[in-house]
């Protein structure tokens, strides 16, 4: 360990650097703007323990930066319902769902089931268990009531044009944000 090679190429590559630097930061504005859009969906602002919109970032989720955007963030384990959109710097983008174990009998399984995956991780946060372990089903019903915070998500494909994809993404986020409203509020 102690002759271990720093790889000082790399280091000093200020032209990557700024390359991701700035992809960052058209990423983050992305996400900016997505968020002020979805803030004005019915079930955004009208659930009762609605937090808002929020957007975070960070570094390090297995070695990678990433981005989120997080609707209504009402997190109970019981009757919570967030909407999160995860933008994994090499990983790519996500949409998931997190549902409140009391509202798994008013959801509408067949539409989730056909269009996102149910996540069996032990942790509703344990992207890298959801995405890369595939720890992941397509329950037809749940035959024993679930306890705590449910996980759906889905991949959404990535694509170079900066308005495709937060036109992709808004489209896919309002879609689910239509059928949860009518059905878990």
């Amino acid at each position: 360990m102690e002759n271990e090679r720093l790889d000082l190429d790399l280091w000093m590559n200020q032209e990557l650097i700024k390359r991701q630097n700035r992809l960052k930061s058209q990423m983050w504005a992305m996400f900016s703007e997505l968020g002020n859009t979805l803030a004005s969906h019915p079930l955004v602002r009208h659930h009762p323990n609605s937090k808002g919109v929020k957007l975070s970032q960070g570094n390090n989720l297995v070695g990678y930066p990433y981005h989120v955007l997080d609707l209504i963030r009402d997190f109970d384990p019981k009757n919570g319902l967030n909407i999160r959109v995860l933008n994994w710097f090499g990983h790519g983008f996500y949409l998931i769902v997190y549902l409140g174990a009391g509202r798994i009998a008013n959801l509408p399984l067949d539409y989730l089931n056909q269009k996102l995956k149910y996540s069996t991780a032990d942790d509703p946060f344990d992207y890298p268990g959801m995405i890369l372990e595939k720890l992941y089903t397509n329950p037809k019903s749940f035959e024993i009531t679930p306890v705590g915070l449910q996980t759906w998500f889905k991949a959404i494909e990535a694509n170079h044009s900066k308005e495709e994809m937060r036109t992709r993404i808004a489209n896919s986020t309002i879609k689910i944000l239509d059928i949860l409203n009518r059905s878990v509020v």
